[in-house]
Order: C-alpha cells, then structure tokens, then sequence
C-alpha cells in the first residue's frame, strides 16, 4: 500500500470527494449541515471558538455582548458557515452582516481593503494566525462566547469502516490528552521549548558570549 496526498481547495471538496479522488481529506474540515447531506464526517477531531479580529484601537468594543450591541451602526464580515451567520446574527441582531462568499474573499479586510467593516468574524484560532502576519489587528472572544465551530476528518463515500475506526482513534487520543497537548502546542504555542544554540568553542570552552 502506498499513500498519496492529493491536494484539495477549499471550495472544491464536495466536488472533488464526490468524484472518489481520495479516501480522506484531512485536517480540520468545518462540518456545516450542507456538507452533512453529502459528506461522511468523522467525529469532531476539534473545536475552534468564533470570534472578532478588529483593529487593536477597537478591542475593548468587542469584549462584551452588551458592548458590542451598544455600537451602532455596525458592520461585520462573516465566514460563509450557515450556521455560524445565523448564530452571529442571534448575537448582535442589529448588526449588518456581511458574508463572504468563499473562504478566500476573507484576504481583503486583513489587507486593509474593506475598512467598511468594524470588524470580521472567524474562530480565534485561525483569527491569532492572521493576527501574526498584520499585528495590527487584534482577535477577541467576546463574554459570552458566540458559539464553537467543530472541525473533523471527511471519509470517502460508504467507508464505514475507516469511519469507525477514525472515531475510536480520536476518542483514545482525547481520553489519554494528546488532543489537548497538539492543541495547546500547534494552537496556542504552549509548552514550546526554546532551542539551544550549537555547542561553539566560543561559548562553551572561551566563555567570550552567552
């Protein structure tokens, strides 16, 4: 048996699981009830938290349900999850939502082109990845939290098998903690060890630099 990694774009995944072209499409797949209809989806693997990634000036207007519905008028640009839209408008109601047609259409407000909208709504997690390459802007999960986002694992059609055996799989590794631990090392960068520099003569034997 050999393996193959067969790249897949986000708006392609229905399209191209559909035709067969792979067994699994990994990682981190955001189960919507419109894939659901289509789409074999193992348990969740992870959940990712909806929040705001606005300018760093605008932060504090964000940290509250009662803060953020006291702005008026508001704009915010949302991720193209049904449920997640229907959530956020539940949340703010009188906010004018704006909903990017794909995943992609996100680039232009971290690029500075849609300065129409206060502020954009994505989990936390991919939101602090964002946040590194444009530090000026900052991700905020408001109290209450907006809602959880589950990502997992796509199986190809009537593979029950494989299926069952991903969800043992991932119900061991939360049980014994590595979910957490991945979590908190890839995620939120805890735990991470600095590198020791290389044994140099300098250093180590001449004592002329730390």
């Amino acid at each position: 048996t050999t393996l193959e990694f067969v790249p897949v774009g986000c708006v392609e995944i229905e399209e191209r699981m559909a035709a067969g072209c792979c067994d699994l499409m990994m990682s981190g797949v955001v189960i919507t009830p419109e894939r659901a209809e289509g789409l074999t989806f193992s348990a969740p693997s992870l959940e990712e938290h909806l929040a705001f990634l606005t300018p760093d000036h605008e932060r504090n207007a964000f940290t509250s349900r009662e803060s953020i519905r006291d702005r008026s008028p508001l704009r915010l640009g949302v991720l193209p999850i049904s449920y997640a839209v229907a959530g956020l408008r539940e949340y703010v109601p009188g906010a004018e939502i704006d909903v990017a047609e794909k995943f992609e259409d996100v680039t232009g407000f971290f690029e500075g082109d849609r300065p129409d909208l206060d502020a954009f709504v994505l989990t936390a997690e991919r939101g602090a990845i964002r946040s590194l390459r444009h530090p000026g802007l900052s991700v905020v999960v408001p109290d209450p939290p907006i809602m959880t986002i589950p990502l997992a694992y796509i199986v190809g059609e009537g593979d029950e098998r494989l299926r069952l055996f991903l969800d043992t799989w991932l119900d061991l590794l939360r049980r014994d903690g590595t979910v957490d631990e991945l979590r908190d090392y890839w995620v939120y960068g805890k735990n991470v060890q600095p590198r020791e520099p290389r044994w140099s003569v300098i250093r180590n034997v001449l004592g002329w630099v730390d």
